[in-house]
């Protein structure tokens, strides 16, 4: 199910950036309705939308279904709604020293990161929830302007990817093993998470195709 375009951060016209995990709703509605509230990136009028059960309280743009400067940003779903900010609280609660962040701008790159983890000694880590379906390339692309500017990335995929994905794994489930041993999925609506740990690979004399051979499932 699609949520559409949205975001839980937005910055007020003084500067301040908000959440709508951590400011309430009578305080949001209340800068909303006074036009203080801007998209981070564009800077563009966003609306507060908390009118549905379904979907999680989120900005939108007023004006724009899409922010056209957020070089990387996606339509998102449910399922992405719901295991970033389930990535945010875990990260918040692991790393208590920690600054973590959602819906992190990387100025020198473009890029938001779903979450950031910033430590006391400066080391930075993005947390990513794929759901949607990316290239390879893509995804290479992303990873590398990461580590350009010195931050760790962890991709941590949707069920709707495994589940796409039943007989055979995608080339981004490949590159993300090759880059760390490891598969991630988060069901977002259980919030348990599957590791594929341990890999078969199989040659068909053209190229090698990557299989689990070890499912964990298990808490946050």
């Amino acid at each position: 199910m699609r949520a559409g375009e949205g975001m839980f951060v937005a910055r007020t016209i003084a500067g301040y950036r908000v959440c709508t995990l951590e400011q309430s709703k009578n305080q949001l509605q209340a800068l909303a309705k006074n036009g203080e509230l801007m998209c981070p990136v564009c800077h563009e009028e966003v609306r507060y939308w908390s009118q549905t059960d379904t979907v999680r309280p989120h900005f939108k743009h007023k004006s724009k279904e899409n922010c056209l400067e957020d070089k990387y940003g996606e339509n998102e779903t449910i399922e992405h709604q719901n295991g970033k900010y389930q990535l945010f609280k875990h990260m918040k609660g692991l790393y208590p020293e920690s600054q973590v962040e959602l819906e992190y701008r990387i100025n020198e790159t473009q890029q938001r990161s779903d979450v950031m983890v910033i430590h006391p000694n400066g080391e930075k880590w993005a947390i990513e929830f794929q759901c949607s379906p990316i290239s390879k390339d893509d995804w290479s692309k992303r990873h590398q302007l990461y580590k350009s500017v010195g931050i760790k990335a962890f991709w941590i995929l949707g069920m709707s990817v495994l589940q796409r994905n039943k007989e055979k794994k995608s080339p981004l489930e490949n590159a993300i093993y090759q880059d760390n041993q490891r598969v991630l999925y988060l069901d977002a609506l259980t919030e348990k998470v599957i590791l594929h740990e341990r890999f078969l690979y199989k040659f068909d004399g053209i190229h090698f195709d990557v299989s689990p051979d070890i499912s964990i499932t298990s808490d946050f």
